[in-house]
């Protein structure tokens, strides 16, 4: 037969097992924002881009915002999606729509980061050179 503290030592094991298993699940069920495809949605006016941002697995994932970097040749426009883990997410996409403002007009300035890594998710390998993300709806056809 065990003692008291025998069992309050076996009890005290068992919830720090407890404890660490709940940890490790909460860990690998956590989320990652990751870059995600875009296209313009019409062309650039003044300093306002409508964009549409592809958003793949929508029951998991959601746009979460722009990181924009801009300088006097190029505009880096990264969209950013939360993809959750851990659950059943669905195949599926979606195209959000927004609008990001610049702090002076696109005039000759190349924009950039449309794509990604060279490879779009939906269509395969991309060459990045081939991609002009100042052509409007260059990754729509491919999505419709």
């Amino acid at each position: 037969m065990k003692t008291v503290d025998e069992t309050k030592s076996v009890q005290g094991l068992w919830l720090l097992q407890m404890v660490g298993m709940l940890i490790l699940v909460v860990s690998c069920a956590g989320s990652e924002v990751v870059q995600a495809e875009w296209w313009l949605a019409r062309s650039p006016s003044g300093k306002s881009l409508d964009i549409d941002i592809l958003v793949i697995g929508s029951s998991c994932s959601e746009f979460q915002d722009f990181v924009i970097h801009e300088t006097d040749d190029t505009i880096e426009v990264i969209a950013r999606v939360r993809e959750d883990r851990g659950g059943d997410c669905t195949g599926d996409f979606e195209v959000v729509s927004r609008s990001v403002e610049l702090s002076e007009d696109l005039g000759a300035r190349e924009l950039v980061g449309c794509f990604v890594s060279g490879r779009n998710r939906l269509i395969g390998e991309i060459d990045s050179a081939s991609v002009d993300c100042s052509d409007v709806g260059w990754g729509a056809d491919s999505h419709t």
